[in-house]
């Protein structure tokens, strides 16, 4: 089709418009910045779900180890309480069960400006 590579050449990038004065052109840069700005951010933030998935992940495995880890204890428990119940020992002299930990949680994200704010400086002054 001739007229599709003239279609083509004449596409519009952006708004339209002419430049008309030394404002408008600070506008429009004002503009472009602000959006190469917003896809900064937009990649930081992807990048930190990243980290924070992996972070889950590993956390996960970890929680699941734990209980496993736990899960052997209680069965060696068990023996052992059925074997010193069976040699006369009553049942409120048998050791405690062990108990499950807690769960690992991600680690809390401080900003490093608000830190620098919120400690006081050397010679005791807020």
């Amino acid at each position: 089709m001739p007229g599709t590579a003239k279609n083509a050449s004449h596409q519009q990038r952006g708004p339209g418009g002419v430049f008309t004065s030394n404002q408008t052109t600070i506008d429009a840069s004002s503009k472009i910045a602000v959006t190469r700005a917003k896809e900064a951010g937009k990649e930081k933030k992807r990048v930190e779900r990243e980290r924070r998935k992996e972070l889950r992940a590993e956390i996960e495995q970890e929680w699941a180890e734990m209980k496993h880890q736990h899960n052997a204890a209680v069965e060696n428990w068990t023996s052992e309480c059925s074997k010193l119940q069976e040699t006369g020992l009553r049942k409120k002299d048998l050791p405690p069960k062990p108990k499950l930990g807690k769960k690992p949680k991600l680690p809390v994200v401080e900003d490093e400006d608000e830190d620098e704010e919120d400690e006081p400086n050397e010679k005791g002054d807020v």
